[in-house]
């Protein structure tokens, strides 16, 4: 993926994570997970280990996003400043 696609990328995902039906989505669905958790049995591992996968897969979700902001102004800071093609001339690439 190039540069310019990556800052492309990271804008499209600080914008849908700046949304506000995916943040009423995400909320939702996170507290669901949690009000299911907190309802089911004490005893039954099995349904408290699958909420608790549940709520790891939610977060990782945001935690890519956030990612892909981060990747993006990296990008758009290494266009601005020419430092891609320095590294690559430094790495031998």
């Amino acid at each position: 993926m190039t540069e310019h696609e990556e800052v492309i990328r990271g804008h499209a995902a600080q914008d849908l994570i700046d949304n506000p039906l995916f943040k009423d989505a995400i909320s939702a669905v996170r507290d669901g997970i949690v009000q299911a958790i907190s309802t089911s049995p004490m005893g039954d591992e099995s349904t408290h280990n699958r909420l608790a996968i549940a709520l790891q897969l939610v977060n990782q979700i945001e935690k890519q996003l956030i990612n892909h902001i981060q990747t993006g102004k990296m990008a758009s800071l290494q266009i601005r400043d020419g430092i891609g093609p320095k590294l690559r001339k430094v790495a031998g690439f």
